[in-house]
């Protein structure tokens, strides 16, 4: 809940920072385009509220086969914790919070993108504030 709270506050930041940024005035219409990458940040927000809902979920699955403390913690080997399904969603739920890690990763990054578009910089890639290029690792 805390995480959709500062996702939901991010995504209004965005909004507001891309929209201080697209009323600036641009020196040609070749710098009007828009980095697809900065206006991305929209959809990898959603993504990240799509992971933390199938996590939920999945926690959720496990739970109500007995296969997860309520605290979060291991259970005991049963048979139901040994049972195929079980297994199934434990590896749905590992590979859930690897890619929750990564969304944290992504709005740590957001974060900054945002902070520099409130300072009036451009976007995070060096470029004009209306045009950049990808970075190596995108």
């Amino acid at each position: 809940a805390e995480l959709r709270a500062e996702l939901a506050a991010l995504a209004e930041r965005l909004t507001e920072a891309q929209n201080a940024v697209k009323d600036q005035p641009v020196a040609n219409a070749e710098m009007a385009s828009v980095c697809g990458e900065c206006t991305n940040f929209q959809t990898r927000i959603a993504e990240m509220e799509r992971l933390l809902r199938e996590k939920d979920a999945t926690i959720d699955g496990l739970r109500s086969q007995g296969g997860v403390a309520a605290s979060g913690g291991q259970p005991p080997p049963t048979a139901a914790t040994e049972s195929p399904e079980y297994l199934d969603l434990r590896a749905q739920l590992e590979a859930r919070e690897a890619e929750l890690g990564e969304a944290r990763s992504a709005r740590r990054r957001l974060e900054g993108y945002i902070t520099q578009l409130e300072a009036g910089g451009g976007c995070p890639h060096g470029a004009p504030p209306r045009m950049c290029p990808p970075t190596p690792e995108e």
